[in-house]
């Protein structure tokens, strides 16, 4: 992500470029909709509720949050994710296959 906000970019704060490339690369929708999901689930997890500002900007709160919940859904084994701190597809379907283990939601079917 450095070097497509280092391309795309280039005339910003290069400490800012990384966070820029973020929201062009998976949309504002997409990161509110997991800071909502990162403050949902993270206490059904057992860790403390980030209180995530749902803004759309994968800042560094929101990757640390992300990070920590990654490091739990490994830690049940429900998914061989990387622990990364980037909410992407694969961290989504094991979030849910975690809530559909607890009965929050129903599994999600295949396609």
């Amino acid at each position: 992500m450095k070097w497509v906000g280092a391309v795309v970019f280039p005339s910003i704060n290069p400490q800012l470029q990384q966070a820029a490339a973020i929201v062009y690369s998976f949309g504002q929708e997409f990161v509110r909709s997991s800071q909502t999901t990162l403050n949902i689930v993270s206490p059904l997890m057992g860790l403390p509720n980030p209180a995530l500002r749902v803004d759309g900007i994968n800042g560094p709160l929101t990757q640390a949050a992300t990070k920590k919940v990654q490091e739990v859904l490994k830690a049940k084994g429900l998914e061989q994710i990387v622990v990364d701190g980037w909410y992407g597809f694969q961290t989504r379907d094991a979030v849910n296959a975690f809530l559909a283990k607890l009965g929050q939601v129903p599994a999600p079917k295949a396609a």
